[in-house]
């Protein structure tokens, strides 16, 4: 079982272009396309913060948003419109 809860919420999902992420510890935010190449990495984030990501420079499709706090890990989809 884990030590962190972690706590992300992503909207709007689908979206047409960007995403928002509401996070309430620090953590580092990957998006990637459905070949898994990386197409949005963010630097350590700060506290209690939210970051918009924009994906309207690429296809339209599914993409897979990662969030690593320490060592946890979880996975979420965006659908790009």
């Amino acid at each position: 079982m884990s030590v962190y809860e972690i706590e992300v919420k992503l909207f709007p999902n689908p979206t047409t272009g960007a995403f928002t992420a509401n996070y309430e510890r620090g953590l580092q935010i990957s998006a990637y396309d459905i070949f898994g190449r990386v197409v949005y990495q963010s630097t350590d984030l700060p506290v209690s913060q939210s970051i918009t990501v924009d994906l309207g420079l690429y296809p339209k499709g599914v993409y897979f948003v990662r969030i690593k706090l320490d060592e946890e890990i979880i996975s979420r989809k965006i659908i790009l419109q």
